[in-house]
């Protein structure tokens, strides 16, 4: 796990500010998890890895996803809006039934 997890490139320490890494220092939980497990990895410090481990791949994972929907905004928009309308179509085919005989037929 730690060759897909830890110390990918949107977790590089160098990016983030001098208040951040004194906040990382006193509660590294409250961070990004990629960040924890490459302390842990290091020695420096010790956590539940299983936790960190799957926090990480979900991180990881919105990340990218947020990367693609930012790199890729007007057709996320448009697909959107397309299974919005499609899914409005199909409203005219509803039928809401009021009968409680109906309702209640076992």
């Amino acid at each position: 796990l730690d060759k897909w997890l830890v110390g990918k490139k949107s977790s590089d320490s160098a990016c983030y500010s001098e208040k951040w890494r004194q906040q990382f220092s006193m509660r590294p939980t409250w961070c990004d998890a990629d960040m924890a497990l490459q302390q842990i990895v290091r020695g420096v410090a010790t956590g539940n890895r299983m936790a960190l481990y799957a926090r990480s791949f979900f991180q990881s994972l919105l990340f990218t996803l947020g990367s693609f929907v930012q790199n890729w905004a007007w057709s996320v928009v448009v697909l959107g809006l397309a299974a919005y309308l499609i899914c409005s179509f199909g409203l005219q085919y509803v039928h809401i039934e009021t009968d409680l005989m109906k309702l209640w037929v076992s």
